[in-house]
């Protein structure tokens, strides 16, 4: 039953060039106007590196530009989403005794949840499998979350002694509320797939053999929305989460000014009085 409610910046000109890009730790796919970023390190359990997150960075910043992409779907390769940080990496990370240094080591993983928070387009964290540590977080940073029921969802990071890094100290209380994202972040407890589906972490729950069909159905009927329409939803969203009432009307009234100039509005609202099915085009 189906429940629902390396590529670096200097390299990036010369191979984003087709609909398959070849990365070097990511899976970058185009159909059907939908991206698909695939985290692609299977003997690792896709873990993060500093690669990999520039490569979801570049891969962000490509989807933002190219008007071909309408919705954007990460997952991972094989039968887990991310097991978190690269353990090797985190040893180097630890290590480090210059502040400056471990900010500039620490900069690629925060640019690539920025980018994914801040692309305009719908993205959506196809969770097949575990989603821990970063990984989870990565998960958190997206727009939605649909969960095979093979998902498990873990906040390890105070495990490490460490704190989550990647925005989860942001995006849990926003997502969970406060006494879950307190409890989620202080104890590292594994969640199932079942249970992040009861407290809202994520929006659908799919059993394992109906995922891919699932996810893919979802993504191109964003894919076929008023996309402009849908980056200003995710925009005035995420302002009125942090402003007053007030704020948020002043800058949702912007949005407006600019959605009024765009052919899918238009589009929409000559469908509504001829009573029929709009067709967006993204525009």
């Amino acid at each position: 039953m189906i429940k629902g409610n390396s590529i670096r910046g200097e390299w990036l000109g010369e191979w984003l060039k087709g609909r398959d890009m070849e990365f070097q730790n990511i899976l970058y796919r185009i159909e059907n106007q939908v991206l698909t970023v695939t985290l692609n390190r299977p003997r690792l359990r896709n873990a993060l590196n500093l690669d990999l997150m520039r490569e979801i960075k570049g891969a962000m910043e490509e989807a933002e530009k190219d008007e071909d992409v309408r919705a954007v779907v990460i997952t991972g390769v094989g039968d887990v989403f991310s097991s978190g940080g690269d353990l090797p990496l985190l040893v180097r990370m630890v290590e480090i005794e210059s502040d400056e240094e471990y900010i500039e080591w620490n900069n690629p993983f925060i640019e690539a949840i920025m980018a994914i928070y801040q692309t305009g387009k719908p993205v959506i964290a196809a969770v097949n499998g575990p989603a821990v540590g970063g990984g989870c977080e990565i998960s958190l940073s997206c727009d939605l979350r649909i969960a095979s029921d093979k998902a498990i969802f873990a906040e390890l990071f105070v495990r490490l002694g460490d704190i989550p890094g990647l925005g989860g100290l942001f995006f849990l209380p926003k997502i969970v509320g406060l006494g879950k994202a307190y409890e989620l972040a202080y104890t590292g407890q594994p969640v199932t797939a079942e249970e992040a589906y009861r407290i809202g972490l994520v929006n659908h729950l799919v059993p394992a053999d109906k995922f891919p069909d699932f996810v893919k159905d979802f993504s191109e009927s964003l894919a076929k929305g008023p996309t402009k329409a849908l980056g200003y939803i995710k925009k005035g969203i995420q302002y009125s989460l942090n402003s007053d009432l007030g704020s948020s009307f002043e800058y949702i009234k912007g949005l407006q000014k600019s959605i009024k100039h765009t052919w899918d509005n238009k589009e929409g609202i000559m469908a509504a009085l001829e009573k029929r099915r709009a067709s967006f085009k993204g525009q």
